[in-house]
């Protein structure tokens, strides 16, 4: 089944069958963020007729997908930007970028998880764990089996940390050159004339201040 938005079925997305639902408490459950992009008439009919329990998070409750939200802004846009990609073309060069973000984050990105908080009058504390990649602290969980352990450490010792990076800046200039145009903004340069008093430089002009919009994104 490809999943179908208000503006028509989505590239790439695919739900062959209902055994590609999550399995929630032994039942196929499909659980989505509450937009209306994704929520629709055709695949709420898709998750009763193939007995999948259809779940949402409530609008405006971010903390009902609170990791989601985290990664979201962690992740996806630090990486991304907020550039608006609309083509099939812009959708096969994430897909790129995505491919070699996962391997990035979760191999060699370590985060701290929150351990506990307690309030100190007015100041908060925080304590947090011993920081871990993603893919250390699955190997600490105890749930992989053997087969899968040998194969994430195969696939670990394979990865260059540095060639991995420079593959990923690579995928994301040809990403950004791919962004649609926002209506909402001119262009990604904005330009900046800081006016002179007319009695101090006459019919001088001042040379524009050019802030490049991919460099103040990336911090360069």
């Amino acid at each position: 089944m490809r999943l179908v938005c208000h503006g028509g079925a989505l590239p790439g997305s695919r739900m062959s069958s209902p055994r590609d639902a999550a399995p929630i408490h032994g039942r196929s459950a499909f659980c989505r963020y509450y937009g209306s992009e994704f929520i629709n008439q055709s695949l709420y009919d898709y998750c009763r007729q193939g007995g999948i329990t259809f779940t949402r998070s409530r609008a405006w409750k971010k903390n009902d997908s609170a990791h989601v939200e985290q990664k979201n802004g962690a992740v996806v846009r630090q990486l991304i930007g907020y550039d608006r990609f609309a083509s099939q073309a812009a959708y096969a060069q994430l897909r790129r970028v995505y491919r070699l973000a996962r391997l990035h984050v979760n191999f060699f990105q370590p985060v701290q998880k929150l351990v506990s908080k307690h309030r100190d009058g007015a100041r908060v504390r925080r304590v947090y764990d011993r920081a871990q990649t993603p893919y250390q602290r699955l190997g600490a969980s105890g749930i992989l089996s053997p087969a899968t352990r040998v194969d994430l450490e195969a696939l670990y010792q394979r990865l260059n940390p540095l060639r991995l990076r420079r593959e990923l800046d690579a995928e994301l200039d040809r990403l950004w050159a791919l962004a649609a145009p926002d209506p909402h903004r001119q262009s990604t340069t904005e330009t900046a004339t800081p006016s002179a008093p007319s009695s101090l430089r006459g019919s001088q002009t001042t040379p524009p201040v050019t802030l490049n919009y991919e460099l103040m994104r990336t911090g360069g």
